[in-house]
């Protein structure tokens, strides 16, 4: 059998070389070339081509340069040029002597032909070999990769299976807490088929431009270009690929959405439905008051476990050991020196808006005030300017003699120093920086308060102090030094860790205040919103991300973390992962008091349910609801022991079935908008109990509120919901015409 050992004592590296490195793919076990792609099983192929080629371009012995005429082949993939001086300078089989030739002329060559003959030979040996070896030959010019699914013939990659499955994890976990049944692989599956025949549907349609042309509309359409923004992240054709993907799928959601046709009555009749509101009176059977009473034995809870193992499904984890150097926790100093440069280097920065001081005179005109009223102020304030710009003038004293502003005349006028905007009313504040120079004199200008006459007194553009900013520029240097010296023992310390050791290193002096922040986070998931004793995962996303890609049990070098949206640097984390755990069910002894607290819950569900149902069923047709409650009797040890009837609010009609003041019970709320005056209804189950009601009011909708712009409202959201049901419709008729064909070895290793 021809295995690793024997490639390499076939073609041995070369000194400063190593062999080729061999990875594997996780999904299909299938070892792949580092260097090149090829699955390790077609190496044999390979090196038969490595000898051939070898036996071609291989120069032999040259007695003029020997150096230079036993280049060695190399044991890695063939390179692309031969190990030659030029063209002219062609590498002959062993026996041939050299000779410079022209281009032109080696191409013509009867040697040349032989190359290309044994090229073709050996294409066709490696395709026949691989169809010997069950591989698609097209994996030669296409890169290969397996395909998870195929839909109506299009491949569905092992990596876009994988991201789906990922997606219908991250969705599942919601329905798993609510304790819902969860399939994630059909999930998974379904999202990968509803994608596939949308994205068909749309390139059939032309709803889309085809890839090289939405290319160069993206060039032309800015807005094109900002919606594309996003996709500038992935390489350009990946980018590119995506991008037309989302807008396919868009395209087929507007047509989608354009299609329904919504009437007027339709539209009344669903204003009259959300603005009818009710009120109830309730009994409630909570489900957590009987969770006291149920006990769940050993046999209950592991023969639950069995039934539903798909409950306790779980994500890949990784187990990661960290030391987080936290920048907020490292000691700085910042002297005044530091301080003071920094202020005169961004004194800039310190300046307020520009300030001006003002005096005026005012001739008051009322809002109510008559034309002649606004007539004769408009007479006086033109005789007081002609006073104004008289040589010699005095401002402030005519202004305490002719002003109507009672606040500001005793002191000539004066307004003190006001700010652009926001301090006095326009256009006044207007003229007022308009106004060049301290002296100048504004021409009338009219207000709703009346006419101004406004002079300049001083203008100025003041800057903080260095007293009163100094501690905020103490605080912004302190951190920016707290991060560097954070980035620079993050560093150090990685590398003392990586010569002795982790406890070596942070029992080191000038480490010691990084021993306590040794941890590990315990398996966690990319889907998990908290990584413990860390904090929220869009925060911390990256160090999970970054720990999937990596080989356990080596130290990677410091991981600087940001928050989410901002610069702020939460701490450089130098990690190791300790352990991974695959996908799938978890045992029942790792997920036993979860198994015993879903039992509880099912169980005190069925028996607050079989409560309500037992009272219900003495409701002789007519009582209301306190005498219905009056007839419960609580069994014994019962942790209920009375029922109290309460009122709920008034409250509309909800998709999410919400009634205030009382909580969530879809069918609760349809009856309460169906049910006459006074009437009592029951068993309806909600979230957290089961209910009997009595409805105790009911206001009807005024349809003369219903305006054109509600109207308008009404039909954006019925037509799109009706969008929606058209895509259900169409969805459900070419899937099940669609073909689907499943790739069961790849999907399995999910």
């Amino acid at each position: 059998m021809y295995d690793e050992k024997h490639r390499h004592e076939a073609h041995p590296p070369q000194e400063g070389q190593s062999g080729v490195r061999v990875r594997q793919d996780r999904q299909s076990g299938v070892g792949y070339d580092e260097g090149g792609g090829m699955p390790t099983r077609l190496k044999p192929l390979r090196h038969m081509v490595v000898s051939v080629l070898g036996t071609v371009c291989a120069p032999a012995g040259d007695a003029a340069n020997p150096a230079r005429s036993q280049v060695p082949m190399p044991s890695g993939r063939l390179k692309g040029r031969a190990r030659c001086a030029s063209i002219s300078h062609v590498c002959l089989p062993s026996g041939l002597t050299r000779r410079p030739i022209s281009m032109m002329g080696f191409f013509r060559s009867r040697m040349f032909k032989g190359i290309i003959m044994w090229l073709m030979a050996i294409v066709f040996a490696v395709m026949f070999g691989m169809v010997v070896a069950g591989l698609d030959p097209s994996m030669m010019f296409s890169g290969g990769g397996q395909w998870a699914m195929k839909v109506n013939g299009d491949r569905i990659g092992v990596q876009e299976y994988q991201q789906a499955v990922k997606e219908a994890s991250d969705r599942s976990q919601q329905r798993r807490q609510a304790g819902q049944d969860v399939d994630i692989d059909k999930d998974a599956q379904d999202l990968v088929i509803t994608r596939a025949l949308a994205l068909q549907q749309a390139t059939e349609g032309a709803l889309v431009p085809e890839p090289r042309q939405l290319q160069r509309a993206v060039g032309k359409s800015a807005d094109l270009a900002d919606q594309y923004r996003a996709y500038r992240v992935f390489p350009q054709a990946q980018g590119m690929d995506l991008f037309w993907r989302s807008q396919a799928l868009n395209g087929l959601r507007d047509t989608m959405q354009n299609m329904p046709i919504v009437t007027d009555d339709e539209l009344r009749d669903d204003f009259k439905e959300q603005n009818t509101k009710a009120k109830l009176r309730f009994v409630e059977f909570t489900y957590l008051s009987k969770e006291a009473d149920i006990e769940v034995s050993d046999e209950d809870a592991r023969a639950y476990y069995a039934a539903h193992t798909d409950l306790f499904w779980r994500s890949a984890g990784v187990d990661v050991e960290y030391v987080k150097v936290d920048p907020k926790k490292v000691v700085v100093d910042v002297s005044d020196d530091e301080i003071r440069s920094y202020y005169e280097r961004h004194k800039s920065d310190y300046e307020q808006e520009e300030e001006v001081k003002a005096s005026h005179i005012l001739a008051k005109v009322e809002e109510d005030a008559s034309d002649e009223g606004r007539d004769a102020a408009r007479t006086k304030i033109d005789e007081v300017l002609a006073l104004v710009n008289a040589e010699g003038a005095d401002f402030a004293e005519l202004a305490r003699e002719h002003s109507d502003d009672v606040g500001s005349r005793p002191g000539g006028g004066d307004l003190g120093f006001f700010k652009r905007r926001g301090a006095m009313v326009e256009p006044f504040a207007a003229a007022a920086f308009a106004l060049a120079a301290p002296g100048d004199v504004s021409d009338v200008v009219e207000s709703r308060f009346g006419y101004h006459i406004i002079r300049l007194t001083e203008r100025r553009k003041p800057t903080q102090t260095l007293t009163a900013v100094r501690g905020d520029i103490e605080n912004t240097l302190r951190a920016a030094a707290q991060v560097e010296k954070a980035r620079e023992d993050s560093e150090e310390l990685f590398f003392e860790i990586d010569a002795d050791g982790v406890e070596a290193a942070v029992a080191q002096e000038q480490f010691a205040s990084y021993a306590a922040a040794l941890a590990s986070t315990g398996y966690v998931s990319r889907s998990d919103t908290t990584i413990p004793d860390i904090g929220p995962s869009y925060h911390y996303s990256n160090l999970i991300e970054t720990a999937f890609e990596t080989r356990p049990g080596v130290w990677t070098r410091p991981l600087e973390l940001k928050q989410q949206r901002g610069t702020t640097v939460l701490g450089y984390f130098i990690t190791r992962v300790k352990s991974t755990r695959p996908a799938g069910v978890a045992s029942f002894e790792e997920v036993e008091d979860d198994v015993v607290s879903l039992l509880k819950k099912q169980r005190a569900r069925e028996r607050a349910v079989f409560d309500a149902n037992a009272l219900w069923a003495m409701y002789d047709g007519s009582e209301d609801i306190d005498s219905l409650a009056a007839k419960y009797e609580a069994g014994d040890g019962a942790t209920t022991p009375t029922l109290v009837p309460r009122d709920s609010s008034e409250f509309p009609s909800r998709p999410d079935g919400y009634v205030s003041g009382m909580g969530y019970s879809l069918p609760a709320m349809v009856a309460a908008l169906q049910m006459d005056q006074d009437e009592v209804r029951g068993v309806f189950e909600g979230r957290r109990a089961a209910y009997i009601v009595q409805l105790t009011g009911r206001t009807d909708a005024d349809m003369e509120e219903l305006t054109d712009a509600e109207l308008t409202n009404l039909r954006t959201r019925a037509v799109r919901l009706k969008g929606d049901s058209f895509f259900g419709v169409w969805y459900e008729d070419v899937r099940s015409s669609a073909v689907i064909e499943r790739n069961a070895d790849v999907i399995a290793a999910f």
